[in-house]
Parts: C-alpha cells; structure tokens; sequence
C-alpha cells in the first residue's frame, strides 16, 4: 500500500521572484531531483511541472531542451513536489477517503506540511549559499505569523490522490507554529544541469540531518546580502570571519601531517591565530600555496587588505565603508575562499 501526495513549493520575493537555472528547466521527473526522505518512508520527485506558472519570466522558451541549452539564465519561480508514502496509516487513509477530520488526518497534514518546509529549506539553503541566489530565504517558525499550518496546508497546496485516480485537497485542521518569509532582490550565479543533479543529495542531508551549508558559505551568502542593501561593513566583517573559516580547515587536514604538529581541534586553531594574528597566518598560508593553486598576489594583497579594513571596522565603531571598495573585499575573499577549500579537500599527507 502507498499514498501519492503533491506539494507546490514558491519562492517568493522581490526581483526576482526566483530561483536561477542555466539553460535547462527541470520540467520532466526524469529531470526532477530524487530524494529519499525520512529512512525511505517517503520518495519524492521534485520538478517544474507547469511552465507557465512556475516561470518567473515571460519569455517564450523553446520546449526542446537542445535550443533551451542557448538561454544561459532562466527563472522558476516555483517546483511541484510529487511524494510517495510508501507506509501510510491505513485508517488515516479511511479517514481522508470519508473526508472526516480527525486526530490522526490532522496530525497526517501537519507531517507533510513540515515536509514540504523542510524540502523548500533544502533548496533554498543550496541556492542562496552555494549558488549566491541571496533573497531566498527560509521558512522560519513565528508563532506570531498569520501563516498558520492549516494556511500552509492551502498555501502549498496539498493534496492527496484518493482512490479514484482524483487529487483531493488536504481539509484536516492542523494546529502548530505558523511561518514568516522576508526576501533580499540581488542577481546570484546560476545553477546549470549538472549541479542541479547535487541538490538532490544536499536536500535528503538537509531533511534528515538539517546539514547545513559549510560556515564559509553561509557567510559569504550574507556577505552579498549585506552589500545588496548597501551596508559595507557587515559585507566585510562578515567575509573576513568566511576567510578565517576557509583557513582553518585548511590547516586542521595540513598542519597534523607536518612533523611536530599535534593533532588541530577548533580551539588550538582558534589560539594559533589568535595569537599569531589573522593577517599573519593568512598571509603566510596564501603566499606558500599562491602559486601551486594560480593565485595572484592582487588577489591576496585585497584579501589582506579586508582583513586590516575589518580590524578598524572593530576598533573604530563609526567607521564607514565605501560599499564599491566593501564589494571588491568580498569578491577576493570569495576567490581565495574558493582556493582554499578546494586544497583543503585534496589534500593529502603532505604539508604546504
């Protein structure tokens, strides 16, 4: 026994309302994202089942995917999530066929609402971190919102296939937090057919184990978030902190194979760099490896630059920063930060 259920998930927001492909639009399940969720209970496909809804542009697109492959950037605004229950409650099932609304129909709601959210967080959590697409934001719990789960069960549109082959709307009354949304308006980097192909993992972690994003990510997206409503110094303080992340991790798999290193926890990185300072180390790192990875001496000059530009930020409470100079902080930053975790994740028992 199995129960089909399907959920429209939306992203909201101001210019754009979106998130951003790259030459492919993921209309057919084949093309979807497959996830298992919770153990395997629930198979989920996660495609744009109807372009001209879930568009966020009104452009006429060509329907073959060869020609779509020439348009670098396209917009969904929204996807259909098609979910299986592969062991649903028989007598809930009973319940929603005779349309009673009961404990378990509501209870059965409200599990499958908090799937939805927790499926729309995982993408958002992809796209605004990885990807830059930094006025996507979560759904986030507030018990003072006028979104209650019984709006969200409409909102999502939930709807279960009953026995005659017809899709019902979910009627039960859920009760639980309600949500809030607030959106950013930027322009981030598209994601093409084969990252799209890696969301699908990152959703089933984020799902079963909320794994978030890496910090260095987290704090670059908010970096651009800062910088689109013009406030240079958070832009700068906060890629700074995403610098001295990315090093860490670096250091944590390198230094513990360099003769008379012991073993690097958070705490003996976090006093190593205290006390050497965190322009020192970096400059020390970045100039041992710039030329093994392809990195200039502009870009680390810039980096270095940003971290003496965030120690004054600290000190120097009033301080202001041009946002023209706080937007070519971040973008070395997030090169350097790019190289960084890139030799992190290659390297082996070797030193620098």
């Amino acid at each position: 026994m199995f129960q089909k259920i399907q959920l429209d998930l939306r992203f909201e927001g101001t210019n754009p309302e979106s998130i951003i492909l790259k030459g492919f639009l993921p209309e057919a399940k084949a093309d979807g994202l497959h996830v298992s969720l919770r153990e395997g209970r629930y198979l989920a496909v996660i495609y744009m089942s109807d372009r001209r809804k879930q568009k966020g542009n009104v452009s006429d697109f060509p329907a073959d995917p060869e020609e779509l492959k020439n348009h670098m950037t396209l917009m969904c605004r929204g996807l259909t999530v098609e979910i299986e229950d592969t062991k649903p409650d028989a007598d809930v099932i009973a319940d929603l066929e005779a349309k009673r609304v009961t404990k378990g129909t509501e209870s059965y709601a409200l599990e499958i609402v908090q799937l939805g959210i927790q499926i729309h967080n995982g993408i958002v959590e992809y796209f605004r971190n990885f990807a830059n697409q930094i006025w996507l934001e979560p759904i986030i719990s507030n018990p003072n919102s006028e979104k209650t789960p019984q709006f969200l069960v409409s909102e999502f549109k939930a709807r279960w296939l009953d026995s005659n082959g017809e899709w019902q709307p979910f009627a039960a009354v859920v009760k639980g937090p309600g949500i809030a949304l607030s959106f950013r308006s930027n322009f981030g980097r598209s994601v093409d057919r084969a990252e799209w192909d890696q969301v699908a993992t990152f959703v089933e972690k984020f799902v079963e184990t909320r794994k978030r994003a890496p910090l260095f990510n987290v704090l670059l997206a908010n970096s651009h978030q800062h910088l689109d409503s013009l406030d240079g110094r958070l832009a700068v303080m906060e890629a700074v902190i995403a610098l001295e992340s990315a090093l860490k991790l670096l250091l944590s798999k390198v230094l513990p194979e360099m003769p008379g290193f012991p073993q690097m926890n958070e705490k003996t990185l976090n006093g190593l760099i205290q006390e050497a300072g965190l322009r020192f180390v970096a400059k020390a790192v970045l100039k041992t490896i710039a030329t093994s990875v392809g990195l200039n001496d502009d870009d680390i000059d810039t980096a270095l630059e940003a971290i003496v530009t965030r120690n004054r930020i600290i000190h120097l409470h009033a301080l202001e920063i041009d946002v023209a100079q706080a937007r070519r902080y971040v973008a070395a930053i997030e090169k350097v930060v790019k190289i960084l975790v890139h030799r992190a994740d290659s390297a082996k028992a070797t030193s620098l």
